[in-house]
């Protein structure tokens, strides 16, 4: 049974890597892993294996990924069988992926077809590899779709990525929609990503808000429409909206509220507005030479 403590780390961890405190989270993560949470131990795994929050370590990840598999987290499972795919150690790799694909891990059983087709640890079976791929495919939850759509995302197989992004978005979830609008932003169709931004931002996304935001500042040059969708992911909590209604000022050269905005995204952690503050104020010299900053410098 776990203690209050060790739960409470857990849930530290989780919102500090919410907010993008990677050091702070990894620091938690390691409570609740050394105190059994089992999730954690998953989490350390991954953080070891990135170098996120951490330095990158492939032996102290592969370490607690197998702890973890102790206890039949089947991400773990799936996870040690990349790292030994990575090594060459591809019978290894195989049996893992496979533990993981009986235990119904899309990932794994798209991981475990790709051995089979390029005959890695195992003898080449184009037919057992699209058999794994059709059972992966079958799945309809939520979350295989979307773990089928970043895999496939992850191979540049746009297509594919798209096929499945749109079932999980017919299941009203938003941050498919929202991840469709950059699929379209990427191959310059700015129509479609605002199709499916609009349709994310309207179920509370507020990165789609965002993005929104960027579309009518860059490719309409509308203001009014980039300044409400902005406001709103800003309300939302989105700070990198901060620095991009410092953009929208800047594009229609209002460069004393562009700097305001960029002083906000600043404050909020934005680095790239560090930049964007030097560059207005130059602007300032130029348009405005008379103009006093008379806000606080941050840099």
């Amino acid at each position: 049974m776990y203690q209050t403590e060790d739960l409470q780390n857990y849930e530290r961890a989780q919102i500090a890597s919410e907010n993008g405190e990677r050091v702070k989270a990894f620091k938690y993560y390691l409570k609740a892993a050394e105190a059994g949470i089992v999730p954690a131990m998953t989490a350390c795994g991954n953080m070891y294996l990135d170098g996120d929050g951490v330095k990158k370590d492939i032996q102290k990840a592969l370490e607690w990924f197998q702890r973890a598999a102790e206890f039949n987290n089947v991400t773990a499972i799936n996870n040690i069988g990349y790292i030994y795919e990575t090594q060459e150690n591809y019978k290894e790799s195989l049996k893992w992926y496979k533990r993981a694909a009986e235990m119904n891990d899309v990932v794994a059983m798209m991981n475990l077809a790709g051995l089979y087709f390029m005959g890695w640890g195992t003898r080449k079976n184009e037919k057992l590899g699209q058999q794994w791929i059709d059972k992966a495919e079958s799945f309809t939850d939520l979350k295989s779709l979307k773990e089928l759509a970043h895999y496939y995302s992850e191979l540049e197989d746009t297509e594919k990525a798209i096929e499945f992004y749109e079932k999980a978005a017919d299941l009203d979830d938003s941050d498919s929609m929202n991840e469709l609008g950059d699929i379209y932003m990427d191959i310059d169709d700015a129509d479609k990503a605002e199709y499916w931004y609009y349709k994310a931002a309207k179920l509370g996304n507020v990165d789609a808000m965002t993005s929104l935001g960027i579309i009518f500042i860059f490719d309409y040059e509308d203001f009014e429409k980039a300044y409400y969708w902005l406001e709103k992911a800003i309300d939302g909590g989105n700070t990198y909206a901060l620095k991009m209604m410092g953009d929208l000022y800047n594009k229609f050269e209002q460069y004393p509220k562009a700097l305001r905005w960029y002083r906000k995204a600043a404050q909020a952690g934005e680095w790239d507005a560090f930049e964007d503050i030097h560059k207005v104020k130059k602007l300032l010299q130029i348009f405005k030479p008379n103009y006093k900053l008379r806000l606080r410098s941050l840099t």
